[in-house]
């Protein structure tokens, strides 16, 4: 009991590479257990399994703040190098200053424990703080690109749209397992911006979707995997559609057009279509993968705060409960001070036999789904 209090003292009074490092011992055997569990399953399945972690909507003011500390622990002991971040890192904050603060206090948290540089973050609809409408307290697209997105695209491993206007969408390989980790942003919008008023009509907060430069991207670049014996994951903010997906408010526009493009990569086949219904407009699809395409295990998605796993198109939708102690009806229940008072998953994928085990760290269960 002293240890527990000693620690939440020393995480609330600040979070310095000595004390981020600090597991509360309530923690332990349930992390102990999950650890054993994942590497267990790496020694009976051999070399064709690999994990890989997934947490998102970390809510950093509602945050007990020990996720990256249990984080790096499973990554370390069980070899795991690819980590998605799934957006909403914070939860809009007043002045844009304090959101940068937050996420930089995040970010710093993540470094500490070793996991920063193996962590692909996405960009969530909270993250840019542009809920107020007011344009001095949003984080624009080049403030975010300088507070994540410049590290990551110093990785020579991660490839990025050469666009001069993209931002937040990206790839990075595991060559070795033939995997390729695909991050799209759904929050793919322009700002309008009124700057004699400092008002913002149009912004991430409530705009969902992916404009005809990211999509083009998607099919030429990301999709473009050396042979067809290549698996990808996908992971966005927001699931593509809300068919079925429980705790869904709105689908970022154009999303299902995705799911007809993963479908026709599946299928090794064309897809073409003329997308509408968004922002910007109307614009035409075309897409031949004839002789080409790969395999999709799953696109991952957090912003519902449910467990979902369902299929449509063909492709594997997963959606992750909020990593913060906030709960929504019917999710599973967290409790400050116990394991259950945050939530994040591991994947572990045998290529082989195609299918996928995702063991629950913290609130939660575990599930699985073939591909």
């Amino acid at each position: 009991i002293l240890y527990d209090i000693y620690w939440r003292i020393r995480n609330i009074e600040s979070h310095n590479a000595e004390k981020t490092t600090l597991i509360p011992s309530y923690h332990q055997s349930h992390l102990e257990a999950k650890i054993n569990d994942i590497k267990n399953k790496h020694v009976t399945q051999g070399q064709d399994v690999t994990s890989f972690a997934f947490i998102t909507d970390m809510h950093w003011t509602t945050n007990t703040k020990v996720s990256p500390a249990l984080l790096g622990e499973v990554c370390a002991k069980c070899n795991i190098e690819f980590i998605f971040n799934g957006g909403d890192w914070v939860n809009n904050a007043g002045a844009a200053d304090n959101v940068v603060s937050q996420i930089n206090e995040m970010q710093e948290m993540f470094e500490n424990n070793n996991i920063l540089d193996k962590t692909m973050m996405v960009l969530g609809n909270h993250d840019d703080n542009s809920t107020y409408g007011v344009a001095s307290k949003t984080i624009l697209q080049p403030r975010m690109f300088d507070l994540i997105f410049r590290r990551i695209s110093a990785d020579p491993n991660v490839v990025m749209d050469s666009d001069a206007d993209a931002i937040g969408y990206y790839y990075k390989d595991d060559k070795f397992k033939r995997i390729r980790y695909i991050v799209l942003n759904c929050i793919d919008t322009v700002y309008d911006i009124d700057s004699a008023n400092d008002t913002i009509e149009f912004g991430g907060q409530h705009s969902y979707e992916f404009r005809k430069r990211q999509v083009e991207w998607f099919c030429e670049e990301a999709l473009d995997v050396p042979d067809d014996k290549w698996n990808v994951v996908i992971c966005s903010h927001i699931p593509p559609i809300t068919e079925n997906i429980g705790g869904s408010d709105s689908a970022p526009n154009y999303g299902e057009h995705l799911l007809f493009i993963l479908d026709a990569f599946i299928n090794k086949t064309r897809y073409s279509a003329t997308a509408s219904g968004g922002s910007f407009g109307s614009y035409d699809i075309e897409v031949d993968f004839t002789n080409k395409g790969g395999n999709v295990i799953a696109w991952l998605a957090g912003h519902v705060h449910y467990d979902n796993v369902i299929v449509k198109h063909g492709v594997n939708i997963v959606t992750t409960i909020n990593n913060d102690t906030t709960v929504w009806d019917d999710a599973p229940l967290k409790t400050e001070g116990t394991h259950t008072e945050q939530a994040f998953d591991i994947f572990t994928i045998n290529t082989k036999t195609r299918s996928v085990e995702i063991t629950r760290i913290g609130a939660g269960s575990d599930r699985s789904f073939t591909y």
